[in-house]
């Protein structure tokens, strides 16, 4: 794609690497220069990037949209960063923290999480929520997850559910009690009701109020020094 967007490319990369650090394996990142050239390597026809393991090195793609594109790449980032220390999670969660931790941005000396997606926002409001037990549901073989018509709710859903949980009151102080309770192999609708108390239908009742109320502030997280 060039060197210009090469070069936000890896600076945006070095950014996320502050913050998730002590990676075990290098990362390779390939920048598409349009979405053609990179339409044969995508997983679904949903998919804006493709991040891929392998046993020496970790590989990351996607095609060059601007400043898009820096969304994009930290979203693979963090689902290069969750295979290497997170428990199996749902789908929901997965998607939803790769998608909370996307924006992430410095600010002087300061680097935040969980800004607005103003897209995601305007499509909580405009269509009908996907119900608990089918979000719950929902894996890499699922409609939601795949077909295009579908998979903008699931991710918007997802995105504001994980918001929620990390920053709302009653939620953030329980979720890495979630998280143990997934890591131990517990059930993953008996470790959410453990950990948060209520059941997920319960918590996307919650979640209306959260996404009316247009709480989607910004997380402040621990990141390393500069390079």
């Amino acid at each position: 794609a060039g060197e210009r967007p090469a070069r936000a490319i890896l600076s945006h990369l070095e950014l996320g690497r502050r913050v998730f650090r002590d990676l075990p394996l290098p990362v390779r990142v390939f920048l598409f220069a349009t979405e053609n050239e990179f339409r044969p390597y995508r997983p679904a026809n949903s998919s804006s990037g493709l991040f891929q393991g392998g046993p020496a090195r970790d590989l990351i793609a996607l095609a060059y949209r601007g400043p898009e594109s820096l969304r994009v790449l930290m979203h693979e980032f963090v689902h290069l960063a969750l295979s290497h220390s997170a428990p199996p999670m749902p789908r929901w969660l997965e998607e939803g923290t790769a998608e909370f931790y996307s924006t992430l941005q410095a600010s002087g000396t300061s680097v935040a999480a969980g800004g607005t997606i103003r897209a995601y926002v305007v499509a909580l409001d405009s269509f009908r929520w996907i119900e608990a037990d089918r979000l719950a549901r929902v894996d890499r073989d699922s409609p939601e997850y795949n077909e295009r018509s579908q998979v903008g709710l699931f991710y918007a859903q997802s995105w504001a559910l994980t918001h929620m949980l990390h920053l709302a009151p009653g939620y953030r102080e329980r979720l890495p009690r979630y998280l143990e309770q997934l890591r131990g192999g517990e059930r993953r609708e008996r470790a959410f009701e453990t950990a948060f108390g209520k059941t997920l239908e319960a918590a996307l009742q919650d979640l209306r109020g959260y996404v009316k109320g247009r709480l989607f502030r910004e997380m402040e997280v621990d990141a390393g020094p500069r390079a």
